[in-house]
């Protein structure tokens, strides 16, 4: 339809915080015109990273669109050991914050009337699910109405989910990771009741980035499996997973160590194009392009 949306870590004037913003603009010719910002995150805060800001439409009208847990502080165990009880007060948690949050929103920015949480009391209207730490990537599959989701876990618990309405998927309450360089533990455990279970998960991490659902010609034995990059250091890689339904039935590294891929996506050609993120700053990096072996 000539739309173009541009998803985007927005500063206030003071450039002290910063949130999630959203941007539509129509595409005629080569120009951008009639651009209007149509959504902003309730997720100010000063932490510089953790923005989400990818997208998936699902065909009907919907866009859904992923905010961040924006690096709120995490509450360890005391000192007798136990899980401090304010896991469950995380902004991750909260409805009231878009904070580790998927968002659904009508692709004019306003709020579908079936959200889930549409007219409770003290909940932003937005929110589809809760419980996301930092989604890297959203897939839609209009076949089957299944959203893919990944996102970083903090050393260790990368996580490949199923997004459904009104579920919570843990963080930080449940989970797989632990704390940076002292490798304690934060989690309350690794399930809880009401909280939702990855697909998929990582430890050690690979920096998880890109989702891709494959549905081309070029690769027949690949259709309907998922790609997924991975961009931390002796673990980057590109990772396939052969799925039935919403059940990953296998999991196959290929390019071990090749490249730090931040984006996989399938080209109108049907050959699969990795985006490559280069870590020397300041220097070009590349789009590869995959080809099958013939």
């Amino acid at each position: 339809n000539k739309y173009i949306f541009l998803s985007y870590a927005k500063p206030r004037n003071d450039n002290k915080k910063g949130t999630t913003g959203l941007t539509r603009a129509r595409l005629v010719g080569d120009r951008l015109v009639d651009a209007k910002e149509i959504f902003e995150a309730k997720a100010w805060n000063e932490a510089p990273g953790h923005f989400g800001a990818r997208i998936a439409f699902d065909g009907q009208g919907h866009l859904f669109m992923s905010v961040g847990d924006r690096m709120a502080g995490l509450f360890p165990r005391r000192p007798d050991g136990a899980m401090d009880p304010n896991l469950e007060g995380h902004p991750a948690q909260n409805l009231g914050s878009h904070q580790g949050k998927i968002l659904r929103l009508n692709d004019d920015g306003t709020v579908p009337n079936d959200n889930p949480f549409v007219g409770r009391a003290g909940a932003l209207p937005e929110i589809w699910s809760l419980g996301q730490r930092n989604p890297q990537a959203l897939a839609y599959d209009p076949a089957t109405g299944t959203l893919w989701e990944n996102e970083h876990g903090p050393q260790g618990g990368d996580e490949l989910n199923v997004i459904e309405k009104g579920k919570n998927y843990g963080w930080p309450v449940i989970g797989y990771g632990a704390n940076y360089t002292l490798g304690t533990e934060i989690h309350a455990a690794r399930n809880k009741e009401g909280m939702e279970q990855p697909k998929a998960f990582f430890v050690p991490s690979i920096g998880i980035s890109g989702l891709m659902l494959y549905t081309g010609d070029q690769f027949p034995n690949w259709k309907g499996n998922l790609f997924v990059g991975g961009m931390s250091g002796n673990y980057r890689q590109l990772v396939r997973f052969a799925v039935n339904g919403q059940v990953v039935t296998n999991r196959e590294p290929l390019l071990v160590r090749e490249y730090r891929i931040r984006d996989v996506r399938q080209g109108p050609d049907g050959f699969v194009y990795l985006a490559i993120d280069n870590q020397f700053p300041g220097q070009p990096s590349n789009i590869i392009r995959l080809e099958p072996n013939k």
